[in-house]
């Protein structure tokens, strides 16, 4: 029994001095790091919040960042859904180009497009939007074309609703099962 005491005794006074070796060379190396973080000239471009235990971004990542942002389709005046109508049962063979020049007749027009089908890209959905400068050549189209003839089919022409807000993502963390 003796002896197996001092075995122990003996483990733990080299796992002791183990552990306090590893904590002086990490405490060592932190403040080394830290005493170079401080020489370390400041980074005229790099806004304030940035520590120095992070790199600061490449210049060129930055161009990127702030071109992606100004890409950025603004978002739909309070007005836009007054102007803009939507056009249905359009002949699947209709272009932009058509439905632009059969409601230019109604006033000056902004945008005009045929939502094109996903799987095959040169037939149409069978609708399409039409956005004019101004809510009453808007209306007057709604008027003036709605259960209208046009390349073999009845149209039905509506002011758009509002669009409602996106939901935000909302990220769930837990386990699924």
């Amino acid at each position: 029994q003796g002896r197996d005491r001092a075995t122990s005794m003996q483990r733990s006074q080299v796992l002791r001095s183990a552990v306090s070796s590893l904590v002086t060379r990490s405490l060592r190396s932190s403040a080394a790091q830290a005493s170079a973080a401080s020489l370390r000239p400041p980074l005229s471009s790099a806004p304030a919040v940035w520590s120095a235990r992070l790199p600061a971004p490449h210049p060129a990542s930055m161009v990127q960042m702030r071109s992606f942002c100004a890409d950025a389709p603004a978002p739909p005046s309070e007005e836009e859904h007054i102007r803009k109508i939507y056009v249905g049962n359009i002949n699947f063979r209709a272009r932009s180009e058509d439905l632009e020049s059969h409601f230019a007749q109604f006033g000056d027009i902004t945008e005009a497009k045929v939502i094109m089908d996903r799987d095959s890209p040169d037939r149409s959905r069978g609708f399409g939007f039409v956005t004019f400068s101004s809510s009453q050549s808007a209306n007057s189209a709604v008027d003036g074309a709605n259960q209208q003839e046009w390349m073999g089919r009845t149209l039905r022409v509506n002011i758009t609703d509002p669009r409602p807000p996106r939901r935000e993502y909302q990220r769930s963390e837990g386990n699924f099962y």
